[in-house]
């Protein structure tokens, strides 16, 4: 989706706090949830939307502050690309749905439980979780490498022994 004006302000999707315990009690509040346009750190624990059959990312998302998300939209497009805008509305539908209405203000965990569950697999937006890759303590970084008659694959360090 195209922004007009380079200042514009980014979307931001809130939920209404939720009333804890009785209902008459009205000043016991949770905090507000919301989901933030923003870039989302590739190199820590994200998330990935796609949609339909191809494994094209079109959005990724991250937990920001407490009790918020960030979402990166890496599809585009203009107000004239109406199948374009269709997706990305399904796609703000399930970002509001997941991360907001579902669990509420806590729901990363549930997230990344949804990325394994039937539900995501037969939805036209898949969840795909993409944790923080995890660094070898000074050891030997391995390669997983098969040969070019076809053997089974073997394990090589980076440097070639």
């Amino acid at each position: 989706m195209s922004r007009g004006a380079a200042n514009a302000e980014p979307a931001v999707f809130v939920l209404e706090a939720h009333l804890q315990g009785d209902p008459m009690q009205f000043g016991a509040r949770t905090p507000r949830a919301a989901w933030v346009e923003g870039v989302v750190d590739r190199g820590a624990d994200h998330i990935s939307l796609s949609y339909g059959e191809g494994q094209r990312a079109m959005a990724l998302v991250a937990p920001h502050g407490r009790h918020g998300f960030t979402v990166q939209f890496l599809f585009k497009a203009s107000r004239t690309e109406a199948r374009a805008n269709k997706i990305l509305d399904e796609v703000r539908r399930e970002l509001t749905f997941y991360l907001l209405d579902v669990v509420g203000p806590d729901s990363w965990a549930f997230v990344q439980y949804h990325c394994e569950t039937p539900a995501n697999r037969l939805s036209r937006v898949h969840w795909a979780w993409h944790p923080k890759p995890v660094a070898r303590p000074n050891g030997p970084r391995l390669l997983r490498s098969r040969g070019a008659t076809g053997e089974p694959a073997r394990w090589a360090s980076a440097s070639g022994q």
